[in-house]
């Protein structure tokens, strides 16, 4: 827990470039949360940062006077971090950015992507691998609930589901392309951040890994965006 604990009381953004590592979203102030995923990340032995995640009032106005009136504040505000996520990724060295929310669980087989990665992102721009609202036992039938084709990417297998949806961004991984397509798509905040299926209409090229690797904590931390959702 040392590495946890350090960064927990550090600036949240760490200078990691030319190092294979994943990002985490989060609220600065959902300690919790972030002592949570500190931990999980802590025991598979993965370098990780921080990215603080924006709330309504850090919008630009000029962007919130062009969004989607129809997006509640959580939404936009969740869809302009991601966006800015992508900023970061064109601005740096790395080819793409492993993303995960603060309220995911990671599975024991979630290193095995980081071997293929690389790999998934010389042909897609978004790889999804986790689901929001989806549990350790949906995940094991997700492929029969979201019918989709399986395809072999040199030994390992993703998914093209038949119709993308929307499936949150609780674990997902994006390319160069990928970041610099959904700004330009999404830069105004029309949609919210996890529309994939407006996204892939749009251009973006987007499989989902076959193994579902992080499924999201929805019973200890309740999802942000719910209650002004209603849903």
């Amino acid at each position: 827990m040392v590495f946890c604990n350090a960064l927990l009381q550090q600036k949240s953004i760490f200078n990691l470039s030319g190092t294979q590592y994943m990002l985490v979203l989060s609220l600065k102030r959902d300690i919790e949360r972030r002592k949570k995923i500190c931990e999980q990340i802590d025991s598979l032995g993965k370098r990780f940062e921080f990215f603080d995640a924006y709330t309504p009032s850090c919008i630009p106005q000029e962007v919130l006077r062009n969004s989607n009136k129809e997006l509640t504040d959580g939404e936009k505000a969740c869809a302009y971090s991601h966006l800015m996520i992508y900023e970061k990724l064109l601005k740096s060295e790395n080819k793409y950015e492993v993303i995960v929310e603060d309220d995911a669980l990671l599975g024991q087989s979630f290193l095995n992507y980081f071997n293929k990665v690389s790999r998934l992102h010389d042909i897609y721009d978004v790889v999804i691998f986790g689901y929001s609202k989806v549990d350790v036992e949906l995940a094991k039938i997700m492929k029969f609930v979201r019918p989709s084709i399986k395809l072999k990417v040199d030994n390992f297998y993703v998914r093209l589901p038949y119709r993308q949806w929307h499936c949150g961004t609780v674990g997902y991984s994006i390319s160069k392309s990928g970041a610099n397509k959904i700004l330009e798509i999404n830069r105004s905040l029309e949609v919210p951040a996890d529309y994939w299926e407006y996204f892939e209409d749009r251009g973006v090229s987007i499989v989902h890994y076959s193994d579902i690797l992080v499924t999201e904590d929805f019973i200890n931390f309740k999802s942000h965006l719910e209650s002004q959702r209603g849903t």
